[in-house]
């Protein structure tokens, strides 16, 4: 019984380094293809949109969502006030994408509008009432479970 359970481990064992052997190996040549297609990728030609690359992909965007970006750029100005302008506009273009509503409500928070980020949430809900995101800013609020002010809020 011993001999049977001794000859059992060791092929168990052999088994295991077996396995792990060819994960090293395979694990290495799969390292040596990835920093070798690292590197070829650097020297491609592809480009991240800068300066006027940028503008010229925002040209292509929807209205709405021209607005939305530029929401977004003065919020990250802190001209919260232009942001909500131009989320509203969105809203108008675009009811149905939860989103605005979501950073037109930080907006308004950030901006000292508490009841009105409160209503723009209940807005967003009435075309989207599962939406959690919505909901769960919106019970923040009702709570009075703020951010201090000098915190960056996320976005969603």
């Amino acid at each position: 019984m011993n001999r049977d359970r001794t000859k059992s481990t060791i092929l168990y064992l052999l088994v295991l380094v077996v396995l792990a052997t060819s994960f090293i190996i395979f694990g290495v040549f799969y390292l040596k293809d990835a920093k070798t297609s690292d590197k070829n990728s650097t020297t491609s030609t592809a480009t991240v949109p800068t300066g006027d690359n940028q503008n010229q992909n925002l040209e292509e965007l929807p209205p709405d969502q021209k607005l939305y970006a530029a929401a977004i750029e003065s919020i990250d100005a802190k001209n919260y006030n232009q942001a909500i302008s131009n989320l509203t506009e969105a809203i108008k273009e675009n009811p149905d994408n939860p989103s605005y509503y979501s950073v037109k409500s930080e907006a308004e928070v950030l901006a000292g509008k508490k009841d009105d980020a409160i209503a723009t949430l209940e807005a967003g809900l009435k075309i989207n009432p599962d939406n959690e995101v919505l909901n769960s800013k919106l019970d923040v609020l009702q709570k009075n479970d703020l951010a201090p002010a000098n915190q960056d809020t996320p976005r969603q």
